[in-house]
């Protein structure tokens, strides 16, 4: 399947079918997120793009290990939500400075330029559903798959509770099971004088988790307004958010410093009934 602007997400199709044949019961608010999925198939200026979600599946399945080092075989709701922030898109038109190939000034050209839709994801569901471990997907996908220098984030109530987030990481950087992550990890960290060919690409250090190759860097910081806002960071996750006593706004410091960049934010709330609802991303990254 190309880009289309007609087609039913691949598997928010299959889950809407169990819905109809009765398989799966849905509460009121996924209901809601049914039709406003509809809503968007519906729309001629809205595309959705299986590639970029299929993509995003095999990387995970393929570079990612779960904490104790097993295979990962992506769970039917991590598909659902990653189409929610990887399947959607929108085409707008700008003047964009085309410089000349030879130097001396350049010219203006409209172009259209692809740009996804989804901004901000809530993730309001049960407990041992492995929220954590998605979070930890995307925040690799980033960091491996996207050139640009960046940073990115992940805060909860306690530094422990952040660090879950990254300890699945550790651990595919650590048997570097599939090629790109081979890649990434050849080569020594203790090499800094020597050639560049020789020393790793990606590694876990005392900071985060440190991308050599971009300069990009995951690091994990205190969930307080103080020490969120002023970043520009590209992917931040908040993990067990509102299930302690906080009293301030994180969220609003990290949207307010994210805003300077193209960004991707992604908030988890805490489990508030059994129930599952997948709502959208913070997002002006293409």
């Amino acid at each position: 399947m190309a880009l289309s602007n007609t087609a039913t997400p691949i598997y928010y199709g299959r889950f809407r079918e169990a819905v109809m044949r009765g398989e799966i019961p849905v509460c009121r608010e996924i209901s809601m997120e049914m039709n406003r999925i509809d809503d968007l198939i519906a729309n001629p200026g809205i595309w959705y793009d299986d590639k970029a979600v299929n993509g995003f599946i095999a990387f995970c399945e393929d570079e990612l290990t779960l904490t104790d080092g097993g295979d990962v075989k992506m769970l039917d709701s991590f598909k659902l939500w990653a189409e929610e922030i990887f399947g959607w898109y929108y085409f707008v038109e700008r003047s964009v400075f085309v410089p000349n190939p030879h130097g001396g000034g350049g010219h203006y050209e409209t172009k259209r330029i692809k740009k996804r839709l989804i901004k901000k994801q809530y993730l309001i569901i049960t407990r041992a559903a492995a929220k954590t471990m998605y979070l930890e997907f995307l925040q690799a996908y980033f960091m491996t798959a996207n050139t640009n220098t960046t940073q990115q984030l992940t805060t909860a109530p306690t530094m422990k509770q952040a660090e879950e987030v990254l300890a699945p990481f550790r651990t595919a950087l650590a048997r570097a099971k599939g090629p790109v992550m081979k890649f990434m990890t050849e080569g020594s960290l203790q090499n800094t004088t020597g050639s560049k060919a020789d020393r790793v690409k990606m590694a876990s250090t005392k900071k985060g988790i440190e991308n050599f190759l971009t300069n990009s860097l995951l690091e994990v910081r205190p969930m307080t307004i103080e020490k969120l806002q002023g970043r520009r960071d590209t992917v931040a996750t908040v993990d067990e958010w509102l299930s302690c006593d906080i009293r301030e706004d994180p969220i609003g410091a990290i949207e307010q410093g994210a805003a300077r960049m193209r960004t991707i934010s992604l908030w988890q709330l805490p489990p508030r009934a059994p129930c599952a609802m997948a709502a959208a991303t913070t997002s002006k990254w293409n």
